[in-house]
């Protein structure tokens, strides 16, 4: 049967017995005092009998003091007549039946001896059992009820990650999960029934003690106050305190504080993550702080949100300031028009590159910066943009420095173009002279030799004795060969023209020789060296140029005689 149903039946019975039978009903505990009692048992008696015991509510329990036992009045089914006190003083002779009732309780039904009331009591005795039926199988589906809650709240305890801890009114431990025994290093056997303040919060971190009174949780079990504390350490079984984030909730019944539960968390890493978070923004900070170049970042209202220290030597306002100011503000009218193209571009997410000359804040000179602006793109929406502002001021100067030395190395090289050219014109004058010169000269000088070429000739057709025949062959050949020489002085110029030309002609090998001994001949003589030819594999007859491999050749062993002190030479 539904609870429902039972709250029907029962509140059916209540009207019934305690609004219109015309019986007596009396509601009694263990001890035999009245809890309460219906209209009509007030109405016989002429007063409330809640709170009276029996010896002082019947006349007859004071001449049978033993028949006081409620418990043994409820076992037994036998009707009593006896005589109910009234405010009066003249006592009511009524029949009673004493029944049990559920939570050892024990309902005493009088009436009146007579058949109609007679009925009526038996019904309401056989009504009685009957919801008296009811009621324990209705409170023993309830008491499993109960008990399947209280298995789910210990599996929800056993399973939570938090530590759930719960206190009676003195702060001793009445529940302690899994969890929460872990984070304070005991089992939970060693904190139940324990102070909760004395095991894991009687000391500060320094070392001080902790007074209860000072406990968050001491006021939440004295004043009923709810407290959240992020900021606050535990004490573990090895003595160390490890820091928390717990929340008291205090246990209220019949508006009286009766306990407390506690849940916490160990927030250890968080802490030493927001310590790691914290340094790491102190460095990147003071990294920035330190950088000679803008750094700050504006929203897509222009405002700011972070700059660095440089803002402070660029324009005069400091960091802790400049957090929230419209960018407008911070460079100024002018420069925000010119910007403002950058600016309107790299909202809409482009990158921006450009140079801009900034006003020193005391008036006293201009800085140039290169810009760079940054688009900080979210989920495909431009949140704002990365300003990143370099001084280039050093570059510019040395830009401009490096443009008057060019200009200067241009002008000079102008000046010393122009003095080469000069000395190109000078060379090429004196080269015509020396030209022109070698050209005169070997003519000068081919005249006469020819002439003794001549006269050798002419000697040699007179009759002459052999030994003058060869000396007039050697004047002959060396005549020769200085002609060839004269010829080729005359070829520099063709050479610096650069219109020397070979010869190609038909030579014996054995006459080129015979030329080349004759002009050396003097020469080797003169020192007593000994000239060998060696022209094994050569052909006897060539084609080329023959006069200037003479002129060669006679280069070669000239040198050879010139260098050779003893000996002999050898041509191959």
């Amino acid at each position: 049967m539904s609870d429902s149903q039972l709250r029907t039946i029962g509140g059916a019975i209540e009207g019934i017995l305690w609004n219109d039978a015309p019986v007596v009903l009396l509601r009694l505990n263990s001890a035999g005092t009245v809890i309460a009692c219906n209209s009509y048992a007030r109405q016989v008696v002429g007063r409330d009998m809640a709170g009276i015991a029996l010896d002082r509510l019947f006349v007859d329990f004071l001449t049978s003091p033993t028949i006081l036992d409620v418990a043994a009045l409820a076992a037994t089914t036998d009707q009593l007549r006896l005589h109910l006190s009234t405010a009066t003083g003249s006592p009511v002779n009524l029949q009673f039946r004493f029944v049990a009732a559920p939570a050892d309780e024990v309902l005493a039904i009088g009436w009146h001896d007579m058949p109609e009331l007679t009925r009526l009591q038996q019904g309401l005795i056989e009504l009685n059992d009957e919801f008296s039926q009811i009621s324990r199988t209705a409170f023993k589906d309830y008491q499993l009820e109960i008990d399947r809650k209280a298995e789910d709240q210990r599996r929800v305890l056993e399973a939570a990650g938090e530590g759930i801890i719960g206190l009676d009114a003195n702060g001793r431990h009445t529940i302690v999960n899994p969890a929460a025994a872990a984070m304070l290093g005991y089992s939970q056997d060693e904190l139940i029934g324990k102070s909760g303040h004395a095991i894991w919060h009687s000391r500060h971190r320094d070392g001080r003690p902790c007074h209860e009174a000072e406990w968050l949780i001491h006021q939440t079990l004295v004043q009923g106050t709810a407290h959240t504390d992020c900021g606050d350490h535990f004490q573990h079984k090895d003595g160390r305190f490890f820091p928390v984030k717990f929340t008291s909730r205090p246990i209220i019944d019949r508006r009286r504080v009766v306990g407390a539960v506690i849940t916490f968390v160990d927030v250890s890493e968080q802490e030493r993550t927001k310590r790691l978070l914290h340094q790491h923004e102190r460095d990147l900070k003071s990294l920035l702080d330190s950088l000679p170049s803008m750094v700050g970042y504006w929203d897509r209202d222009l405002r700011n949100r972070f700059g660095n220290h440089a803002y402070l030597t660029w324009f005069g306002i400091a960091p802790e300031k400049i957090a929230g100011m419209h960018i407008r503000d911070v460079i100024g009218e002018e420069h925000y028009q010119l910007n403002l193209p950058y600016i309107e571009a790299v909202l809409r997410g482009e990158s921006q590159l450009f140079e801009r000359a900034i006003p020193v804040p005391d008036g006293k000179g201009t800085r140039y910066s290169l810009a760079n602006y940054i688009p900080d793109i979210q989920n495909g929406t431009v949140r704002g943009f990365y300003a990143l502002v370099s001084d280039i001021t050093s570059v510019k100067l040395a830009q401009a420095e490096l443009d008057r030395h060019r200009e200067h190395l241009e002008k000079l090289v102008a000046e010393r173009t122009a003095q080469l050219e000069q000395a190109k014109d000078q060379a090429e004058a004196a080269n015509r002279a020396k030209s022109s010169f070698l050209a005169n000269m070997s003519h000068e000088i081919r005249t006469p030799m020819n002439a003794i070429v001549g006269m050798a000739y002419l000697l040699r057709r007179d009759g002459v004795t052999p030994r003058q025949v060869e000396r007039l062959d050697k004047i002959d050949v060396s005549a020769r060969h200085l002609l060839v020489i004269i010829n080729d002085i005359l070829d520099l110029s063709k050479i610096e023209a650069g219109k020397i030309s070979a010869e190609h002609k038909d030579f014996t090998l054995a006459e080129l020789l015979l030329d080349i001994t004759a002009v050396v001949d003097v020469g080797i003589r003169s020192k007593g060296l000994a000239l060998n030819v060696d022209v094994a594999g050569v052909p006897p007859a060539l084609h080329g140029d023959a006069p200037r491999l003479s002129q060669a050749l006679v280069n070669y062993v000239g040198n050879a005689v010139k260098f050779t002190e003893r000996g002999g030479i050898t041509l191959r």
